[in-house]
């Protein structure tokens, strides 16, 4: 993995040797430096003892802004995001628009993370699924969460992406809309 990251253009950040293995007890180490180069740190989910949490817990230490997804509440997975929430350490995540507020991009930032034209092929089937679904009028989350019969986790997470792409923004009522 290391010499395909490195041969895609991209840069190798370890306080270890090359050849260290991936080790459970150097994630830690791992999980410090992702929170430092991160403007931010969202977390999706994890249990109270999981790699998540180590991540938010080094976001706290050096002052960055942490952002949670709650998640439902019979779900182990669900307990870190949402005790992050609901102790007020962590910001609950509505919208991508969250993040880039806070981080001081705002809504002029488009994230096309591929630098090319937007087209719909680019979409997963899921994503594809949602995106049919809105269009320059409003759309509930909760009519989306019907019609496209996915959980409130996985739309929650295809709308995000969504939204990162480019394709849809959330309006202010709480809607989403196609950007044209």
């Amino acid at each position: 993995m290391y010499d395909e990251i490195v041969d895609k253009g991209g840069l190798i950040i370890s306080e270890y040797p090359v050849g260290t293995e991936g080790l459970p007890w150097n994630f830690p180490q791992r999980n410090r430096i992702i929170s430092a180069l991160s403007n931010a740190v969202v977390i999706v989910e994890g249990d109270l003892q999981s790699g998540a949490m180590i991540t938010a817990r080094f976001a706290i230490k050096q002052s960055k802004p942490l952002f949670a997804l709650p998640g439902p509440i019979d779900s182990p997975q669900s307990n870190g995001p949402n005790i992050l929430i609901k102790s007020g350490v962590g910001e609950l995540l509505v919208s991508v628009n969250d993040v880039l507020e806070k981080i001081g991009e705002g809504k002029q930032v488009n994230l096309n993370l591929n630098n090319s034209r937007r087209e719909e092929d680019r979409l997963t089937e899921k994503q594809k699924n949602i995106y049919k679904y809105i269009d320059s009028y409003s759309r509930s989350f909760d009519n989306l969460l019907k019609e496209s019969k996915l959980t409130t986790q996985e739309l929650l997470c295809e709308l995000s992406i969504l939204e990162l792409k480019g394709f849809i923004e959330k309006t202010t009522e709480g809607g989403y809309v196609s950007v044209s």
